[in-house]
């Protein structure tokens, strides 16, 4: 099968993984309740293991990490202490755990490389015990907005977002997440914007979110120029605009990604 992961798999994507994980791990883990029991925490296309690691701080005792991808399993087991999690590589639809097997499952910037998320909720769904919660973080690339405007950006992220659309995944998968949740049976689901809407007046933060999206277009570029969306040219010229917005007088950059969650509701309490 081929890969569908518009980032590649190579040491520059671990590095980048372990760093957005330090950048906006503490967003993604707000209010996120952490059981304290062993083998109960389930992070869910775990790639190399940088969220993981994060629940290991937060109070996870012995938590398990799933990827399709063997590289970045392995990944995750040389990067984590050893004895302090498991990583599997497995299919997310068919997730080799006995049903019940967890109290939360938790997962971030996943559902955007999958062809059909909800087959992969509906194992969460399974996976999870009664009273159980999912927590997920996932983009929606329609909210990335530049001031100055840049013909070069636009066209690159565009292109950006049609590879990932070839691949099988969905840069716009966010504002759909409340839906696929309810279709894979889950109660009390909820969702929410987090927005990143940063400016000169905020320099230090102005860079740090600008850098992360430089990376982002980074990681995407041998896929998408390989397949011919945009020309090379562009694309840096793209890379080379974004990275110059922290010293452009008046400039702007917005972002918006989808926080949600959703529990499995212990039975008679509807």
């Amino acid at each position: 099968m081929p890969d569908a992961y518009i980032h590649g798999r190579d040491p520059e994507e671990t590095r980048r993984l372990e760093e957005q994980a330090r950048f906006v791990g503490g967003l993604l883990l707000d209010r996120v309740v952490v059981p304290r029991d062993a083998d109960r925490v389930l992070d869910l296309g775990c790639g190399v293991g940088a969220m993981t690691r994060l629940l290991l701080e937060r109070g996870a005792v012995h938590p398990v990490g799933v990827d399709r991808a063997l590289v970045q399993a392995r990944e995750a087991k040389r990067l984590t202490a050893k004895g302090a999690a498991t990583f599997a590589v497995a299919d997310g639809t068919h997730l080799p755990f006995a049903d019940g097997a967890f109290d939360l499952v938790y997962t971030s910037w996943f559902f955007e490389h999958v062809p059909d998320p909800t087959a992969i909720l509906r194992e969460a769904y399974r996976v999870l015990a009664s009273g159980g919660t999912v927590w997920a973080g996932e983009v929606e690339n329609s909210t990335f907005l530049v001031h100055p405007r840049s013909e070069a950006l636009e066209r690159t992220w565009a292109a950006f977002c049609a590879q990932q659309l070839a691949l099988a995944g969905d840069p716009f998968i966010g504002r759909k997440m409340v839906g696929l949740l309810l279709d894979a049976g889950f109660e009390r689901v909820d969702a929410w914007p987090v927005t990143f809407h940063v400016h000169g007046g905020r320099p230090d933060e102005m860079r740090a979110v600008v850098h992360e999206f430089v990376e982002i277009l980074k990681s995407g570029r041998d896929a998408v120029t390989g397949a011919k969306r945009v020309d090379a040219a562009t694309y840096d010229r793209a890379i080379a605009d974004l990275a110059a917005l922290p010293a452009t007088r008046g400039a702007t950059f917005t972002y918006t990604f989808i926080r949600a969650h959703a529990m499995k509701e212990r039975r008679g309490t509807r």
